[in-house]
């Protein structure tokens, strides 16, 4: 046997198998597709539907085709195909009407009910032919009353199945995907996962798995010759890269192909005497040594799987092995599913296709850059340049929305949006519990004003506005691609540099509102020096304080400010009369533009997401102003929130109390916004811990485990609480 060594005591071990009778009905192929139609893939059930449907005028004729579809558990899924044969040209619209008859979206998400069924299906279709190949498709994570029976259902129905199935391809497509769970299924097929940005990936992986599949054969039970003592064995056949999981006897069930080499890989911290060393070199590593190629690809495959897994280290630790810089650097700086894809889909080529290898060079002792320029990088400077200008209705911003959606009330007008509309970037906001980055954006337009305009003094037309949010960050994970942008020359230059922005774009004076395209997937979400930097709970628990205090304040000076200036009217001044404003809101037209009532509709769906929250001990709330105003008054005992309160009182009452009503409201109004942009940067900051946390999966320096979580600094307690919740849309 040969064997790589990857670092000490962890080795890459060969084993060639040695192929059975092939089996009698080798030519035809039963291909059995499922796929998601829960909520969540509105945006992109149509365009997979297309997809399927040219895929599958390239099954040959002689194959059956197996469609279904499930969305919610309680038996809400379908075969609408079963079996199908294809014969001649005719038969492919028959497929093509069965698709396009289940492209829209229903319910939540379900895996085991209709993989339990396959069972069936199989056992029906096995007397055409045993050879069966499964392709699963989902963007979801199970969303069932009972999670742990779903998983118990979904390991049985595998387990059930597993032997009979040559092949199986699993598409996770998107963020929300539950890839630890989707690579445990693809370990017990013994079948290969794929993170599918988009739909392009997706029919590259499609197109290979239908060729890959035609050269496997039935299954054959297969006697590992070392143990797998890391659990860890894969197979690279074609353009597939196949995981397999043992069992106690130390066996696997393996599907040979039929033109090529059959050998499988063992990782394992045990080595076996009189085994063979492979060692690389500048040379064979490239692909010029026949000999040596097979563990280069399975080296690279190895790092592939291990990062499906997010076993980071140990993907390094072989691509150092390798010394291949450029997917060094892609793994390093991948924390999201789509930077882990985006790693996964680049070694995968580097795996299949040498001339894919070593673009930033070969180095065995190579360590990237900790301080990455990453997204988070890319919107602080934003913020600060003042020439920065966010274009919400250019054709290249496709933007998905979150949350549950809302529909305005009947009996509104329409807002439309005034041509080229541009909103400058200063309206950043993150959530207080979530990854959510969103930018406010103040949109200029127009409505047409309802029956009565002439009455009160007004043409048909008129002017105003709408604020948008937009969230940029969901959860973590970027929610746009590309944000179009018009910036300064300093912006444009840092942004070119890092590959933001197109490398054949110019900048110019003369052009000072040209607009650019800003590829946010182009760069990291953060870095590891976010990751392994920001991990302190005390400064994050001072910065919480920090927060706090600001927040007291801000309520204050507002509560002050609405008291001398109830109607809001002294500072920003109206030449609307009483009745021309009750009569634009009745067309959903207020002082803060348009803004009409809405309701909610129905989720159509719901995913799991991490929530961070820091609870400080007896700070739950700020208590109302007044309150704590006439405690003052009174000399009666105050709160620790109260004190804080009372802070923001003495601050006014030395500063400007004894200024004139406008001047009051003024130095009220001015302290607002300078407190709220001292807000933001301190919010900032906390993110990127809290992107440490749960991206970069650490836990704080000052705590021994997950299960401690609180901090007492000055005489005050913090909580730290990280959990999954459950978020409908």
């Amino acid at each position: 046997m040969r064997y790589l060594k990857i670092k000490d005591n962890l080795y890459l071990f060969e084993q060639t198998i040695e192929q059975k009778e092939k089996s009698a009905k080798k030519d035809t192929l039963n291909h059995i597709w499922i796929y998601d139609r829960s909520g969540s893939m509105y945006n992109l059930i149509s365009d997979l539907a297309d997809d399927l449907i040219a895929r599958s005028k390239t099954i040959p004729p002689g194959d059956t085709i197996t469609l279904g579809w499930f969305s919610s558990d309680g038996g809400q899924f379908k075969f609408v195909l079963k079996g199908f044969k294809v014969t001649e040209e005719r038969d492919y619209k028959a497929v093509e009407d069965a698709i396009n008859s289940n492209k829209t979206t229903l319910g939540w998400t379900c895996f085991s009910e209709i993989l339990l069924d396959t069972e069936n299906l199989i056992n029906d279709l096995a007397v055409i032919s045993p050879n069966f190949a499964l392709c699963f498709f989902t963007d979801g994570y199970p969303c069932v009353s009972n999670y742990k029976k779903e998983l118990d259902n979904i390991h049985k129905a595998i387990t059930n199945i597993e032997a009979s199935l040559s092949s199986v391809l699993l598409v996770g497509y998107g963020d929300y995907y539950n890839k630890e769970l989707m690579s445990d299924m693809a370990e017990r097929f013994g079948g290969m996962l794929i993170h599918s940005a988009d739909l392009r990936a997706f029919s590259l992986s499609m197109d290979s798995f239908l060729i890959d599949a035609r050269e496997k054969d039935l299954k054959q039970m297969v006697e590992l010759a070392c143990p797998s003592s890391l659990g860890l064995v894969f197979s690279v056949n074609g353009n597939s890269i196949n995981i397999y999981q043992p069992n106690v006897a130390q066996q696997i069930r393996y599907s040979p192909t039929k033109t090529s080499d059959n050998r499988v890989y063992i990782l394992t911290d045990t080595y076996l005497k009189g085994a063979t060393e492979v060692v690389f070199n500048d040379e064979n590593v490239r692909g010029n040594d026949e000999n040596v190629e097979p563990f280069v690809k399975a080296a690279y495959a190895l790092s592939m799987i291990l990062t499906q897994r997010t076993k980071t280290g140990v993907a390094l630790e072989t691509l150092l092995c390798l010394g291949d810089k450029a997917l060094i650097n892609d793994v390093s700086n991948a924390f999201t599913n789509a930077e882990y894809g985006k790693a996964e889909a680049n070694i995968q080529a580097a795996t299949l296709n040498n001339s894919e290898r070593f673009k930033a060079g070969r180095d065995t002792k190579y360590l990237p850059a900790a301080d990455a320029f990453c997204l988070l990088d890319m919107l602080e400077l934003l913020m600060q340049d003042e020439n920065a200008y966010f274009y919400p209705y250019h054709q290249d911003f496709n933007y998905k929305r979150i949350g549950i959606p809302t529909k305005t009330k009947e009996g509104y007008p329409k807002f439309v949006a005034i041509s080229e509309v541009k909103c400058p970037l200063e309206g950043l906001t993150w959530n207080s519990t979530k990854l959510n980055l969103s930018l406010r954006a103040k949109i200029n337009g127009t409505v047409e004003l309802t029956e009565g305009y002439k009455e009160h003094g007004f043409e048909p037309i008129f002017n105003t506005w709408i604020y948008r949010n937009y969230s940029l960050v969901r959860d973590g994970f970027l929610n746009v691609l590309v944000l179009p942008v018009s910036i300064s020359e300093s912006s444009f230059k840092k942004f070119q540099a890092e590959g933001v922005i197109d490398s054949t774009e110019k900048w110019s004076a003369e052009e000072q509102n040209k607009i650019f395209l800003l590829k946010l997937d182009s760069i990291p979400v953060m870095n590891r020096a976010i990751s392994e930097g920001k991990t302190s709970a005390t400064e994050l628990c001072r910065k919480a304080y920090q927060e706090l205090e600001l927040e007291a304040k801000i309520k204050v000076f507002n509560f002050l400010k609405n008291e001398l200036d109830p109607e809001g009217t002294k500072l920003q001044k109206t030449s609307f009369t009483p009745e021309q404003e009750a009569f634009l809101e009745t067309n959903g037209i207020g002082r803060n533009g348009y803004a009409p009532p809405t309701e909610k509709q129905e989720a159509t769906d719901k995913y799991y997401a991490k929530e961070f929250e820091i609870k400080i001990a007896k700070h739950s709330s700020l208590p109302k102003v007044d309150e704590i105003r006439s405690k003052m008054k009174d000399a009666k005992a105050i709160n620790p929130p109260g004190m804080l309160i009372k802070k923001g009182l003495e601050q006014y009452q030395s500063e400007a109390a004894s200024l004139d009503e406008q001047e009051q409201l003024k130095w009220l109004d001015q302290n607002v916004i300078k407190l709220k942009s001292e807000l933001v940067k301190i919010r900032n900051d906390m993110q990127k811990t809290k992107f440490a946390i749960i991206l970069g999966k650490k836990w704080f320096d000052e705590f021994s485990s997950r299960e401690n979580n609180t901090l007492s600094l000055d005489g005050v307690e913090y909580t730290i609480a990280v959990r999954e919740v459950e978020v409908a849309f």
